[in-house]
C-alpha cells in the first residue's frame, strides 16, 4: 500500500508538472513558425506552417494530442532546434551527461561532506575551525565564477583537463570522463559545504546518546564508535539532504553545463525555451521532473534499509 501511494502521487505530480509546463509556454510571446520562417515571412506562409505544427488548434486540443502522444512514447519533434529530430532523440542525447554529471558530483560530495563533517564533530580546536571555515568559503562561491576560475587555471594555463565541450561516450569515453572532472568538482564543492554542516551537525546529536557512551566504556576504538556506531545512526538525516542535494542538481545544472559547453538536459531546455520550441521545452521539463521524481522514490525506499524503525 505504501509503495502504491508513493507511484500514485509520483503519476499525479509528473500529470500536473506536464500540465502546468504545456499552458505556461503559451503566455510566453512569439511565433514558433515566425521563427521557422522569419518575421517577414508572408502570413499565409505562416499559416501553412501553424496548422502543418498543430498550433492553429485550441491550445486543450493540442494538449490531448500531446498526451496520446506521450502513452505511445512520441513526445514529438523539435520545431527549430536541430529540427527534423525527434524530442526523445535529443533528451537521450543529453541524459548521458546531465545523469553521470549529477551523480558523481553527489557522490564526491558526500564523500568530502562525510569525511569533514566527522573531523569537524569528533575534532576540537583548529581543524574543527578550519572546516567549518572552509565550508563557508564553499557555500559563498558562485558556480559560474567557481567554474571560470577553474577552466582558468587546469585547462588554460596547465593544460591538464579540456575547457569545454564534451565527447560522445561511445566515442571517447576517456575524453568524455575528462570533460566532467571540472564541471563536477565546481557543483561538488557548495554541496560538499552543505553535507559538512549536516554531518557535523548530525554525528553531534548522535554521540551524546546513551549507547555511544556505552561503546566507549566498552573500550572500543574511537573510530569504531565514531564509524561504525555514530555515523551509521545519522545516515537518515544525511540520506534526506543528499538527496535534496541530487534533486537539485537534477532539476539544475544550466549554469554549468553553459559555462562549460555540456550538451546535457539543462542546455537544451535553456535552447529550447530561447527558441520557443514547445515540444523540445515539454519534452526536456517532463524528462527532468520524471527524473526528479525517481530520486525522490529511490531515497525514500532507502530509509528503512538506513533505519529499521522506519516502516514502510
Amino acid at each position: 500500500m505504501y509503495w502504491l501511494k508513493k507511484l500514485a502521487a509520483m503519476l499525479v505530480t509528473l500529470g500536473l508538472v506536464t500540465m502546468a509546463t504545456f499552458f505556461a509556454l503559451y503566455l510566453i510571446p512569439g511565433d514558433p513558425a515566425a521563427l521557422i520562417l522569419g518575421t517577414e515571412a508572408d502570413p499565409e506562409a505562416l499559416q501553412l506552417v501553424r496548422a502543418q505544427l498543430g498550433l492553429d488548434q485550441p491550445t486543450a486540443v493540442q494538449f490531448v494530442a500531446w498526451l496520446r502522444g506521450l502513452l505511445r512514447g512520441d513526445l514529438g519533434n523539435s520545431i527549430t532546434f536541430s529540427r527534423g529530430y525527434s524530442v526523445a532523440q535529443l533528451v537521450l542525447g543529453a541524459l548521458p551527461v546531465t545523469i553521470p554529471l549529477a551523480l558523481l558530483s553527489v557522490g564526491v560530495a558526500l564523500l568530502i561532506g562525510v569525511l569533514f563533517g566527522t573531523v569537524a564533530a569528533t575534532e576540537r580546536g583548529g581543524k574543527s575551525f578550519i572546516v567549518q571555515y572552509l565550508s563557508q568559503i564553499s557555500l559563498s562561491l558562485p558556480a559560474f565564477w567557481l567554474g571560470i576560475l577553474l577552466i582558468q587555471f587546469f585547462a588554460i594555463r596547465r593544460g591538464w583537463l579540456p575547457p569545454s565541450g564534451m565527447p560522445a561516450w561511445s566515442t571517447d569515453p576517456q575524453g568524455a570522463a575528462l570533460s566532467l572532472v571540472l564541471p563536477i568538482i565546481t557543483l561538488a564543492l557548495p554541496r560538499a559545504a552543505v553535507l559538512t554542516r549536516t554531518v557535523r551537525s548530525a554525528l553531534l546529536d548522535t554521540i551524546r546518546e546513551d549507547y555511544i557512551r556505552t561503546a566507549r566504556s566498552k573500550g572500543l576504538p574511537e573510530k569504531v564508535v565514531v564509524y561504525q556506531h555514530a555515523l551509521r545512526n545519522a545516515l537518515v538525516s544525511i540520506s534526506t539532504v543528499t538527496g535534496i542535494q541530487l534533486i537539485q542538481l537534477l532539476a539544475g545544472t544550466i549554469v554549468v553545463e553553459q559555462v562549460f559547453s555540456l550538451p546535457g538536459l539543462g542546455r537544451l531546455m535553456l535552447s529550447a525555451v530561447l527558441l520557443r520550441d514547445l515540444p523540445l521545452v515539454q519534452g526536456a521539463v517532463f524528462a527532468g521532473a520524471l527524473l526528479i521524481l525517481l530520486a525522490n522514490l529511490l531515497f525514500d525506499s532507502l530509509y528503512p534499509l538506513l533505519d529499521p524503525r522506519v516502516h514502510v
